[in-house]
């Protein structure tokens, strides 16, 4: 079932392997085989989706209005792979295609812009997506790599408005993932409000990008707080990997310079700006824990001092005539 431009997940999966033993030999395998790819995606390393959506458009047995079906998800695998040049190829594909999945496709090429460093140009593609090419999601994933969390914040509430406006349970849930993750960079204490939300939101879909934003937005809220965030953090991190992106953002979170033969982003407002961002962030919270790790010493003090004075005082009687 579609919602928005997505495949909604059936209860059942289909079989982990809809190829029929002599392998695709007629449109309607290719079209089970497609199926099935795509709505196990979520389920199956992206380099099976690759290869099982490769394997269909290489038989050239689907029928011409569902290539660019198959051609766009593959574009998705790839992308998640890391293969920027041959999901970027298919992106363009469909997006000349024009036909429904259009927009998706001019969506996954900003976010190709924007994984590759090419900010500036990502902004520009978002300008004309519109709702069906999920702008406002897509500018708010360009913000908060800026640093910028009071610009991504908007542009995510923006969207999450706008999807339920017409409706759109999984964009609803998906926006609301990374609303919580921007605002746990941010304001922790706010944080949890939209955590629980998307939750609940992500609770009755499958979607397990944003379930794994989710996740991390529960680490960045908890930054400072909680005594087990490495071991946590390198569980999530063995699942999802990093991004040549967030190495260079953990050199600016930490103050440190990057080295000579990284290759440069292209930022918004310049690479010092967005240092700068990224380390004020990261300065508010310790500032934040010192004044909270003080007040909380002083109360014990004040707690242990007054229970003195009181025991003090009960043990205390005045002296007889």
């Amino acid at each position: 079932m579609r919602t928005g431009d997505s495949i909604r997940e059936p209860l059942a999966l289909p079989a982990a392997d809809a190829t029929p033993s002599g392998g695709l030999q007629t449109a309607a395998d290719a079209l089970m085989e497609t199926l099935s790819a795509i709505a196990r995606r979520q389920h199956e390393h992206r380099e099976r989706t690759s290869s099982r959506l490769s394997a269909v458009l290489t038989s050239e047995l689907l029928p011409d209005d569902l290539v660019e079906l198959a051609t766009y998800y593959l574009a998705k695998a790839q992308r998640d792979l890391g293969l920027t040049d041959a999901s970027r190829r298919g992106m363009q594909r469909v997006a000349s295609a024009r036909g429904r999945l259009a927009s998706a496709a001019r969506r996954g090429l900003a976010h190709l812009s924007r994984l590759s460093g090419d900010f500036p140009t990502a902004v520009e593609a978002a300008g004309g997506l519109g709702w069906e090419g999920r702008h406002h999601r897509v500018l708010g994933d360009v913000w908060w790599v800026q640093g910028d969390m009071e610009r991504a914040v908007a542009a995510y509430l923006a969207g999450r408005s706008e999807a339920e406006e017409h409706g759109v349970v999984d964009e609803t849930a998906m926006v609301q993932a990374h609303l919580a993750f921007a605002v746990s960079f941010s304001d922790p204490l706010r944080a949890g409000d939209e955590l629980d939300l998307a939750e609940r939101l992500l609770s009755h879909l499958s979607l397990r990008s944003s379930e794994m934003t989710a996740r991390t937005a529960v680490l960045v809220r908890d930054a400072g707080f909680a005594a087990d965030l490495p071991g946590r953090a390198a569980v999530l991190l063995a699942e999802i990997g990093v991004s040549g992106l967030l190495i260079d953002i953990a050199h600016f979170m930490a103050g440190l310079p990057l080295s000579e033969h990284t290759a440069r982003a292209r930022w918004i407002d310049g690479e010092q700006q967005t240092r700068e961002r990224w380390r004020h962030l990261v300065t508010t919270r310790r500032n934040h824990l010192a004044t909270t790790q003080a007040f909380h010493t002083c109360a014990v003090r004040w707690s242990t001092r007054r229970d003195y004075d009181r025991r003090s005082w009960t043990g205390w009687s005045a002296p007889r005539n």
